[in-house]
């Protein structure tokens, strides 16, 4: 040990800034003093660097102490880890392999843990002798770039939402937009063999005309139809995002034609998963959640820590790749969403634009498929990237004439309208955690706006009626010439019922007949704060405050209820619901919401007036709410005491 000592003296001498003194007596009695999560640190050891540091030694910290894997793709490729000569069957293990890696990717994790743990892309040219692996990977890693790009133009994402970071990756390489012609030369050629496998006159001529892609005539078939579908998907799947692609929707219909197809080979790519795992001699009997092949089998040429020194110098995450049953759901819902915005009609009006924008979301899309919406509507600061945001204005006031006006353009009130209508739709666009935190904090800046346009002078018209000249009208018929707009009559039901359930609600509560189970985290009044805080900073409606809330709820009880609401709400819920049946005879969801609030409607007004009379009676029911009918609105469920 002192010979250590002395080692270490010599290595760093003392000099006139330099005076070596033993601190072992000091560090062993403090290490004896210390208290669990106590430390030793110096003057300049802030709080920043304390949550920056690493916990050295510690394998779930320092991501330097797993030694497993290779140190190199050189190291790997020497070991045999990545050979270029395959057999069939594992070629297409690589291929759905890389498949559930880009699912992965696009659920949130690095390309350095996903995608590109694959050997293959990270030397691409030593695959050339293998046509069939070469096209893929190409075709694969040129689909990732592209939807990268799509994604940070979009600028739709958090860390959690995506990763697009490429650590230094090979994410370009030279010859990338040929990948094309190079899968299709590929297609023909196995294309050509599964026409020569189904004609069983020239089925024992394969090996003569033709060379086969594996030793055993009899399966080649299914072979040719496995490989078959997973290069035509990724043609299709890179069809249909380069379509996409194309300013002002003009791809659009070439694209849905190249998801249809992609669905097609999707289902066909599934199908091949029993021959595929029927032929392999390491598939078990039963069900594989976690598998990421369809054989069954791990498939070559992957190191999971290949890539570890590339990463940010935080601990790695530890991620699962998706299974092979997942990845084809995940990419089978890619597509229909995809293609959902693909039917989009590219003449809508804003308030079109924006109802699809919020019913898209109700679908639970993936950053992909949100992404390719926003850069769908807007474009360059204008809608599909054509109207001038003055003109869409102009149209939503029902005032064509003012499209042409430059003053009009040039209002800052119309500035700021346009400026808020991109940011909504952008808004819109992103996850619904992030909507909740941006379309409060940009409530304070509609409500900015209304106030700037009053005292301008300026009224802006969502909707209006055509005027008619001749006779005033009076009374019932000058009523009828004021109608909302269906979307507005929605709004007004919605509102309807929340008035009926909260009264009802408070009536239950103040009997105490329906009790709000207590929470350790928070009060009502918390609760209500955090629900309605952002609502406040807004002035139009008037805010509530909680104690206004209680003291407009207090006095209301079961017995003289449907005194105290002035009208039935619920009834004139169903009054206007009616209505509205008529009013969207193509839109089969916006249909649905509305038989589903009509029932919300008609059981709540039942359980209404069987509380009211049973309360005149003297007995109370049982009383509890569930979301049966609507996912938003709760119905009463009455049961006898």
């Amino acid at each position: 040990m002192a010979e250590q000592e002395a080692n270490c003296l010599t290595a760093f001498p003392a000099g006139e800034q330099t005076v070596w003194a033993d601190v072992s007596p000091f560090l062993g009695t403090v290490c004896r003093e210390l208290e669990v999560g106590e430390l030793i640190h110096g003057e300049n050891f802030n709080l920043f660097e304390a949550m920056s540091a690493l916990e050295i030694m510690d394998p779930k910290m320092d991501s330097g102490m797993t030694s497993c894997g290779y140190n190199s793709v050189e190291e790997a490729i020497g070991s045999g880890a990545a050979p270029i000569k395959l057999h069939l069957l594992q070629t297409i293990d690589v291929m759905d392999h890389l498949l559930a890696c880009e699912a992965t990717w696009h659920k949130g994790h690095s390309l350095a843990q996903t995608v590109f743990t694959c050997l293959y892309l990270l030397n691409l040219e030593r695959t050339s002798p293998n046509s069939l692996l070469h096209a893929y990977c190409k075709v694969t890693r040129v689909t990732c770039n592209l939807i990268r790009s799509f994604v940070s133009q979009s600028r739709t994402h958090e860390e959690e939402d995506f990763f697009t970071m490429a650590f230094g990756l090979p994410l370009k390489g030279e010859g990338d937009d040929k990948c094309l012609s190079i899968l299709n030369a590929v297609d023909e050629t196995v294309a050509r063999q599964l026409r020569a496998c189904k004609n069983s006159v020239t089925r024992k001529k394969i090996a003569d005309d033709y060379e086969s892609l594996q030793p055993d005539p009899d399966l080649e078939e299914g072979y040719c139809k496995a490989v078959l579908s997973r290069l035509r998907f990724r043609k299709s799947f890179y069809h249909a995002l380069t379509y996409m692609g194309k300013p002002q929707g003009r791809g659009l219909e070439m694209a849905h034609k190249h998801i249809v197809s992609g669905l097609s080979e999707l289902a066909r790519i599934r199908e091949s998963s029993d021959f595929l795992s029927s032929i392999s001699s390491r598939a078990c009997k039963g069900e594989f959640d976690d598998r990421t092949t369809a054989s069954g089998q791990e498939a070559v040429g992957f190191d999971a820590s290949i890539n570890s020194r590339l990463l940010s110098p935080t601990p790695p995450r530890s991620i699962n790749i998706l299974s092979w049953k997942m990845a084809i759901d995940y990419f089978e819902k890619l597509l229909q969403d995809l293609d959902r915005i693909c039917l989009l009609p590219l003449n809508p009006t804003i308030e079109e634009a924006l109802q699809f924008a919020v019913d898209f979301q109700k679908s639970q899309p993936d950053l992909v498929s949100r992404s390719q919406l926003q850069l769908l509507i807007v474009q360059d600061g204008k809608l599909f990237g054509r109207d001038l945001l003055s003109d869409v204005i102009c149209r939503a006031m029902k005032m064509p004439h003012l499209a042409n006006n430059r003053d009009f353009q040039r209002n800052d009130s119309v500035i700021q309208l346009g400026r808020l209508i991109l940011n909504l739709l952008r808004i819109l666009c992103t996850n619904i955690a992030y909507q909740h935190r941006k379309l409060g904090k940009s409530l304070q800046e509609w409500d900015a706006l209304l106030h700037q346009a009053h005292k301008e002078g300026i009224t802006l018209l969502l909707s209006s009626s055509a005027k008619k000249k001749g006779k005033k009208k009076r009374g019932k018929e000058a009523e009828k010439e004021i109608r909302l707009s269906p979307d507005i009559l929605l709004l007004q039901c919605c509102i309807h019922l929340s008035k009926g359930l909260t009264w009802m609600l408070a009536a239950l509560s103040n009997d105490h007949k329906f009790v709000n189970c207590p929470t350790i985290f928070n009060t009502e009044q918390e609760r209500f704060v955090q629900t309605f805080e952002l609502l406040q900073k807004s002035q139009v409606p008037e805010p509530l405050s909680y104690f206004q809330f209680k003291q407009s709820t207090s006095y209301i009880n079961l017995a003289s209820l449907p005194t105290q609401m002035q009208f039935d709400y619920f009834e004139a819920a169903q009054k206007d619901l009616k209505k509205l049946r008529h009013c969207f005879p193509k839109d089969s969801e916006r249909l649905h919401e509305i038989q589903q609030l009509e029932h919300v409607a008609e059981k709540n007004r039942i359980a209404l007036n069987v509380i009211h009379f049973a309360g005149q009676a003297g007995c109370f029911p049982r009383v509890s709410f569930e979301f049966s009918h609507h996912p938003l609105f709760a119905v009463a469920v009455i049961k006898r005491s």
